[in-house]
Order: C-alpha cells, then sequence, then structure tokens
C-alpha cells in the first residue's frame, strides 16, 4: 500500500492522501474501474454499423440537406431505403440527378440498410449509387416540405413582432 493512503473497505476504492500522486494516476484509484472501463470499450463497438463508400451525384447533397431535417445522414439514407424497400422499387430517378458529375460520400449504415441497398440494386440491375439517388429523390421532398415550413414559420414571427 501507498505511504499515506487509506483503503475503503465497501468499494475497495484505494484513495490517496492530498498531494500524494502516482505519476498520472487520478486520487481515486479501484480494481473495479479497470473492468468498468473494459465493458465500457465493449459496449462502444457494439453499434454494428458499417462505413461504406458510395459514388454518388448531386444526390449527396439533398442527403446532406435531409440529414439536417432527419437529424443525421445515415438516418435519412436508412428512412429512404426502407421506404424504397417497402414499396414497388426504385422507379424513376430525376434525370437532374443522374446527369450531374459524381462524388464519393461515406456513410455509417446498419447492417440491414446495406443489405437493402444492394437487394435493391440487383433487384433492379442498378448501381448502389442509382439506388441513393433514389432515395435522394425521395428525400428531396423532405427538403422542400421542411424549407416551407421554415419560411412560413419566419413569415408569421415576422408579422407577430
Amino acid at each position: 500500500m501507498y505511504a499515506h493512503a487509506a483503503r475503503n473497505p465497501a468499494s475497495g476504492a484505494v484513495l490517496l492522501a492530498e498531494g500524494t500522486h502516482r505519476k498520472h494516476r487520478p486520487v481515486l484509484e479501484s480494481r473495479m474501474m479497470k473492468s468498468e472501463t473494459r465493458r465500457l470499450n465493449k459496449l462502444t463497438g457494439a453499434s454494428k454499423n458499417i462505413a461504406k463508400r458510395y459514388k454518388l451525384t448531386t444526390a449527396a447533397e439533398i442527403i446532406d440537406q435531409a440529414g439536417e431535417v432527419h437529424g443525421q445522414k445515415s438516418r435519412a439514407v436508412q428512412i429512404a431505403v426502407e421506404i424504397l424497400w417497402r414499396t414497388t422499387g426504385i422507379g424513376q430517378i430525376p434525370s437532374a440527378i443522374l446527369q450531374s458529375p459524381i462524388t464519393a460520400r461515406t456513410y455509417k449504415l446498419p447492417d440491414r440498410t446495406v443489405s437493402l441497398i444492394e437487394a435493391l440494386a440487383r433487384k433492379d440491375s442498378r448501381t448502389r449509387g442509382e439506388v441513393l439517388a433514389a432515395c435522394a429523390g425521395l428525400l428531396a421532398s423532405d427538403v422542400e416540405e421542411a424549407k416551407e415550413a421554415c419560411s412560413r414559420h419566419l413569415s408569421t414571427s415576422r408579422r407577430q413582432n
């Protein structure tokens, strides 16, 4: 035991006296802290999300804007993919989205969403980027509705002032 230390029998912690430090360790040390840290480290890796890189057109910008509406870009993609999966399929992708230059984006998505994107691409003989372009077509309406609601809110608040 340390020269100026006392043991707390209830928690098994070692309390060091004021001014007594053991290199950069905190004043309260415990055998329980190591196991708790190990447990928390296992939990953080348990998200099971996969970082996937997709080649997109202006769909990436629409997904970015939809991310502000839905809270996260990956959540916006997840919502749109689920809607596409549960409806008839991809359908028509707006030509403005398909004709724009291609960029690459990485999204951290759940396993199910990644597998649904790949299944939709196989089912309709499309690329994964085209599936996300179809998602952007769905999300564009959400973005427009959010902009309209914001502008209505601003105009009513200006009238009240």
